[in-house]
């Protein structure tokens, strides 16, 4: 319940100080100019219409506390010219005045449509101090709703902007309202640490009525996490300063947070005599009616609650009725509610049933309503955002149209004839790619038919070499063959063993070089098949890959018997036995093979 009522001092603290931030216009001193002379603004034929625009909405502010209606027709004033003229920031600055307007006469749904539309103005344009008025604006009038997380959404996207602007001082102040929401929510911690940045950047700037509260706000928030002691001590710091400055308005919530304190731990008089405190201090302020009347119903409302834990609803009795007529009136139902309640105690207390039955049923009514209140609120944010989202829309596709008609004439001839050179560079380049592919091609192509001439050349000149090696190895074999046959039958007058020593020395020696001779050309010729036979077959011998290259070469038995100095039976045998290690059937021809995996073993190059 306290916490409550110190929560909606916090808002009206913050508002107060959202009130003293000052727009940055920079338009030729018009800041500082009296009414008469922005009357004269307004009406010099001479003057631009921009700085119109913005006398009008300089008049619109000064008339908001004078004339609600003359504050409302300089701000029409100032949006229509800025319209005219397409001046966004004039068309911001008056929509600012439209939207605090709307909020001063409580029309919230209207004020937030205009503040929207500020924000809106500025997507194309830099953000500056009238950007973040509305986003501020938009925070407190969500805050006021209870509709607290759109109310955060705006208050950090303020922040980021016054972090990118580096603006010090705007930025403690979005920090300050972002402690609150925090503080609304539960969520202490981290309003705590918002809070003390805010704190800090007062203090630094020497903006001591801020950094004052900010100290209020802090004890509060450590008063609601039960750290009593070091709430009075923040409460104590920030009296010092209040009393320098003879701020009444701080004075008045500190007072109440002291009281508050000693509510906490039940030391009721002490209570009594803070928020009696606070009630001379609300008594000397000058601000509007409304709010001097709320901060009084506040403090009405604590001294009845003092009084009936004092043990006197008697006393308490009048305070807790001035508040619920004050709430009445100022259409609080917060305040009602909480005035019912505590009349319903008092009675109670005094066992008076019809009376406590009548007060209980008044604060059960308005707690329904509440209730209601909170559903009835977000429907019509629902249907807000929904009617926002179409007028939006609507405002793009007009604008989109006017842009449309001034310039679809150029923009038509300009995209004609873009076309029209885009499709000439595209057919060029496709024509030239054409060109160049096909003259790469065909050129490839006579790359590759004079390499695989050259390679048929080469491998049929092998070929030949080849064959007239084996068949001059023929030769010579039967020639060394003939001769060893003579050289055995020879008489018993020859030296028989030194006959047979020559024998075996041509056989060895002529066998030896004319395969080596016929294994070089061979590897030049039949390299890969060499390869793919070995790596597939690693467990042929250097006999059996002899063998292969012989059959391989078309040569018969007799030839590989006369060359390798072995019988055609033991040729044969070899040729089974190769068979066998291939892996080949019976009806498998061995030729055929050999031929077949010397074909695949080629690769194309």
């Amino acid at each position: 319940m306290i916490i409550v009522f110190n929560n909606l001092l916090i808002r009206i603290v913050v508002s107060f100080a959202l009130i003293l931030v000052t727009l940055d216009l920079k338009t030729q001193g018009i800041n500082s100019n009296t009414i008469d002379s922005l009357f004269q603004i307004t009406e010099d034929i001479y003057l631009e219409d921009t700085v119109k625009a913005i006398a009008f909405s300089e008049l619109a502010k000064r008339y908001i506390d004078i004339d609600i209606d003359t504050a409302r027709y300089f701000a029409n004033k100032g949006l229509e010219l800025s319209n005219k003229i397409d001046f966004q920031s004039g068309m911001a600055l008056n929509y600012l005045r439209i939207g605090l307007i709307e909020e001063v006469e409580s029309n919230l749904d209207q004020a937030i449509m205009s503040y929207q539309k500020v924000s809106e103005q500025y997507e194309n344009i830099t953000k500056d101090r009238v950007y973040m008025d509305a986003i501020i604006s938009l925070g407190i009038v969500y805050e006021n709703q209870q509709n607290y997380d759109q109310s955060l959404h705006y208050y950090l996207q303020g922040l980021a902007t016054a972090e990118f602007l580096e603006d010090s001082l705007i930025m403690a102040y979005f920090y300050n309202n972002i402690s609150i929401i925090y503080e609304l929510t539960g969520s202490f911690r981290s309003s705590i640490d918002y809070n003390r940045k805010a704190s800090a950047i007062f203090k630094l700037l020497g903006h001591d009525i801020y950094y004052a509260n900010s100290l209020v706000n802090l004890g509060i928030l450590y008063s609601t996490l039960g750290k009593i002691d070091t709430a009075r001590l923040l409460y104590h710091q920030a009296e010092e300063l209040q009393l320098d400055l003879d701020n009444h308005y701080g004075l008045m919530n500190l007072y109440m947070g002291i009281g508050d304190l000693d509510l906490i731990i039940k030391d009721y008089n002490s209570a009594l005599s803070y928020y009696l405190k606070a009630n001379k201090c609300a008594d000397l302020l000058d601000y509007s009616e409304s709010e001097k009347r709320y901060s009084s119903a506040i403090i009405n409302k604590g001294l009845g609650n003092i009084y009936f834990y004092l043990n006197n609803p008697n006393r308490a009795m009048p305070y807790f009725q001035f508040a619920l007529e004050e709430g009445v009136e100022l259409k609080s139902l917060h305040l009602q509610r909480e005035a019912y309640s505590g009349l319903y105690k008092c009675y109670d207390a005094l066992h008076i049933a019809d009376s406590a039955f009548y007060f209980m049923k008044k604060y059960l009514l308005v707690h329904d309503s509440l209730e209601a209140e909170v559903h009835n609120k977000r429907i019509d944010e629902l249907d807000y955002q929904y009617q926002l989202e179409r007028e939006k829309q609507l405002m793009a596709k007009e604008k989109e149209l006017i842009i449309a008609d001034q310039k679809n004439q150029k923009l038509f001839f300009l995209i004609i004839i873009g076309s029209l050179f885009t499709a000439l560079l595209i057919f060029v380049f496709f024509w030239y790619y054409q060109k160049n592919k096909l003259r790469q091609s065909k050129l490839e192509r006579k790359n590759l038919e004079l390499e695989r001439s050259q390679l048929q050349i080469d491998l049929d000149y092998k070929n030949k070499e080849l064959t007239t090696n084996v068949l001059h190895l023929i030769e010579r074999n039967e020639f060394i063959s003939q001769l060893s046959e003579k050289l055995q039958n020879t008489n018993e007058d020859t030296e028989a063993y030194t006959i047979l020593d020559v024998v075996k020395e041509i056989n060895r020696n002529t066998s030896d070089n004319l395969w080596q001779e016929f294994e070089k050309t061979y590897m030049e010729v039949h390299k890969d098949f060499h390869v793919a036979i070995t790596s597939r077959y690693s467990h042929l011998t250097a006999n059996d890959r002899k063998l292969c290259a012989f059959i391989l070469m078309n040569m018969s038995t007799k030839d590989i018997s006369t060359i390798t100095y072995q019988s055609t039976q033991s040729i044969k045998v070899a040729r089974y036995r190769l068979r066998k290690k291939l892996g080949l059937t019976r009806s498998e021809n061995l030729s055929a093979f050999l031929n077949q995996l010397e074909s695949s073993s080629r690769k194309p190059k």
